[in-house]
C-alpha cells in the first residue's frame, strides 16, 4: 500500500498532531507499507529525506503565526499544489492530519481529482483563542474545515470530545474514535536501582523536595499562566517545586512573571530534547495539565501515565477520557488556579494516594500503545480501499 500522510508540522519539531502522525507513519513503514509525508520546511529541516523507511518533502512556509502569536498555522508556500498533485496521483490513499492546514484543504481538492480516497484525521476541537484570531477560526472551521470534513470518505479523531465538535461542522458523519498512544518501553518509571534525587542532580533540577512537572507549548491555550498563579499560592510550601517544559512566545511574560512575584519555586527549563524528556518525567512527583482551552487530548498525560505518574488537569477537554478522577489523578475546573494549587497540594500531603494513582495510571497506559491504534487505523485504510490486505502491508505494485 502507497500511503501519503500530510501534516503541519514533522518529527523533529514537538506537538501533538505531530507526533501521532509520526508515530502512525513509522508503524506503517515497519509493516511494509511505501510511506511518503508532505509538510512544513521550518529553519534547519532539510527539504527531502529519507528516515526509518520514511520519505519526507518539506515545503518552505511562513511560520509568523506561531512565532508571534502561538497559533500552529504555517503558511506553504505555493509549490505545496504541484506537489501534492504529483504525489496524490501515484498513491493509494492520503491520511491528512488536521480539517484547516492548508495540505489537507488542497489534498481535499486533488482527491476528488484523481479519484483517491481522503481519510482525515481531526485532532483538535475548537481553541479558544485570543481575538481576532478566535473569530478567525470559527469562520476557517465551517469554510474551509467543514470542506475538508465533508470531502473525506473516513474521518477520525482521538476523543469524544473532538467528535462533538466534528459533528457541529459536519452532522450525521460517522466518526471512527482511535485513542492516542504511547510507547512504554521509552516512558517508564525510574528503573529499580537508580536514585531519583541523584537523576535531578543531572538534570539541574532542585534535588530536594516535590517536584510538578508540565511540559508544554508556551502559549495562551495551555495554562502556564494559571499554573503560575496556583504556584503563587503554594509559596509557604518551601518544598513544592514547579518545573516547566518547553518553548513559545509566551516565555518572556512567564519569566517576568516568576521575577516580579519571586516564584523561586518555579523554573522554566526550555526546550527538552527527545533524549532526556522521559527522565524528565521519571524526575518528577506528579504532572500538571492546566490547559485553558482546546485540548483534544492531550499526549503528555500518555507519557505521565507510563511513567507512573498521577496527574492534576483541568478538565472540560479530551483529558476527561484520559484522567479518572481519584483512580489516575485529579480534575479542575480550567482558568481556578484556587482549585489546582489546592489539588497539587493534596497529592503532595498524601504519598500513600499519590503512589496507587501513579500504579493505575501505569496500568491505564499499558492498555493504549501506538501498535493496537495503528492496527485499527489499517483496517480503516483497507476499508476506504477496497484492499483486504492492508494489515500485511503487501504492494503488489
Amino acid at each position: 500500500m502507497r500511503i501519503l500522510i500530510t501534516s503541519h508540522y514533522w518529527h523533529p519539531h514537538r506537538g501533538g498532531i505531530e507526533t501521532v502522525a509520526y508515530e502512525q507513519a513509522l508503524r506503517f513503514a515497519k509493516s511494509g507499507h511505501h510511506v511518503t509525508v508532505v509538510t512544513s520546511q521550518l529553519p534547519g529541516d532539510s527539504p527531502l529525506e529519507t528516515t526509518e523507511g520514511i520519505l519526507v518533502h518539506r515545503v518552505p512556509v511562513w511560520n509568523g503565526f506561531a512565532e508571534r502569536w502561538g497559533i500552529p498555522y504555517p503558511v506553504f508556500h505555493p509549490r505545496l499544489v504541484a506537489l501534492l498533485d504529483r504525489l496524490i496521483g501515484s498513491h493509494d490513499v492520503v491520511l491528512a492530519h488536521g480539517h484547516v492546514y492548508l495540505p489537507s484543504i488542497i489534498s481535499a481538492f486533488l482527491c476528488r481529482r484523481h479519484g483517491r480516497p481522503l481519510i482525515l484525521f481531526q485532532h483538535n476541537p475548537f481553541v479558544r483563542f485570543r481575538p481576532p484570531w478566535n473569530l478567525v477560526e470559527r469562520v476557517a472551521d465551517r469554510t474551509v474545515g467543514a470542506f475538508s470534513l465533508r470531502s473525506a470518505k473516513r474521518l477520525l479523531t482521538q476523543s469524544r470530545f473532538t467528535t462533538s465538535h466534528v459533528h457541529e461542522l459536519v452532522p450525521n458523519r460517522t466518526i471512527a474514535i482511535l485513542a492516542n498512544g504511547v510507547d512504554t518501553k521509552r516512558f517508564c518509571p525510574l528503573p529499580e536501582g537508580e536514585d531519583r534525587q541523584s537523576l535531578r542532580r543531572c538534570l539541574g533540577l532542585p534535588v530536594a523536595g516535590f517536584l510538578v512537572l508540565t511540559i508544554r507549548r508556551l502559549v495562551y491555550r495551555n495554562g502556564l499562566d494559571v499554573l503560575l498563579n496556583a504556584a503563587s499560592q503554594l509559596q509557604g510550601c518551601k518544598d513544592i517545586h514547579f518545573v516547566i517544559g518547553g518553548r513559545g512566545p509566551e516565555r518572556q511574560l512567564l519569566e517576568r512573571t516568576i521575577r516580579e512575584r519571586r516564584l523561586d519555586h518555579c523554573h522554566l527549563v526550555g526546550p527538552i530534547g527527545d533524549e532526556l524528556l522521559p527522565r524528565y518525567y521519571q524526575a518528577a512527583d506528579i504532572f500538571a495539565l492546566p490547559t485553558r482551552t482546546g485540548e483534544g487530548f492531550g499526549l503528555v498525560l500518555l507519557e505521565a501515565f507510563a511513567s507512573g505518574l498521577p496527574v492534576v488537569a483541568s478538565s472540560g477537554g479530551g483529558q476527561d477520557e484520559v484522567v479518572v478522577a481519584n483512580e489516575t489523578g485529579l480534575l479542575v475546573p480550567p482558568e481556578d488556579p484556587a482549585a489546582l494549587a489546592n489539588a497539587i497540594n493534596a497529592l503532595h500531603g498524601n504519598p500513600l494516594s499519590r503512589a496507587a494513582m501513579g500504579t493505575r495510571a501505569l496500568s491505564r497506559a499499558r492498555e493504549l500503545t501506538w501498535e493496537a491504534q495503528v492496527e485499527q487505523l489499517e483496517d480503516l485504510v483497507g476499508a476506504a480501499t477496497g484492499r483486504r490486505d492492508v494489515r500485511r502491508g503487501a504492494n503488489p505494485s
